[in-house]
């Protein structure tokens, strides 16, 4: 005769079982005590989010409740105005062969953007290359030489054109050089 086995109990030793039970009506208010503050939101941060006219629309309603159609047309046109060479001329493809012939203009002549500037501040119906740009992009050249110098960079920036800065050591520590 075959003996049988017996099978070994197993005895259950649960963490669960020594964790004490939750007291729920001691723990009834933790973690409400914030639901009486006020939490502000980046409105900015919210602005950069919007992604279509859909969106915006709630963003308006949610954010400026009292402009209408026309007070964001006018907000929107202004701020265009204030950023022209950035949204017109910049991302505007249609600007863009412009801008390409004013830089291998600049770039052609030998004192630079400060040659083309002072060749368009003594004739500026004459130059061709500034007067044709600002013509085509309803660019308005500045005053200074300086400025135009600056926007040219920007421009050049935009379209990953600039000059790529040198890597030099400014101070060399002979203390400790090996």
């Amino acid at each position: 005769m075959s003996k049988k086995k017996k099978k070994k109990k197993k005895i259950k030793k649960s963490s669960a079982l020594k964790k004490p039970l939750i007291d729920f009506e001691k723990d009834a208010g933790m973690g409400l005590e914030n639901f009486d503050k006020v939490f502000l939101t980046n409105v900015f941060y919210e602005a950069r989010q919007v992604k279509d006219y859909k969106q915006l629309e709630r963003f308006i309603e949610t954010h400026a409740p009292g402009m209408d159609a026309a007070d964001v047309a006018v907000a929107a046109a202004k701020h265009a105005k204030d950023n022209w060479n950035v949204f017109k001329i910049m991302k505007d493809p249609d600007c863009h062969g412009s801008v390409f012939e004013l830089l291998e203009d600049i770039d052609s002549k030998k004192g630079g953007a400060v040659d083309v500037w002072n060749r368009w501040k003594n004739n500026p119906y004459f130059h061709r290359g500034l007067s044709k740009f600002s013509f085509e992009t309803g660019y308005k050249v500045p005053k200074t030489s300086k400025t135009f110098q600056e926007q040219v960079t920007i421009f050049k920036k935009h379209f990953k054109l600039n000059r790529k800065k040198k890597r030099v050591a400014q101070f060399k520590d002979k203390e400790f050089k090996i």
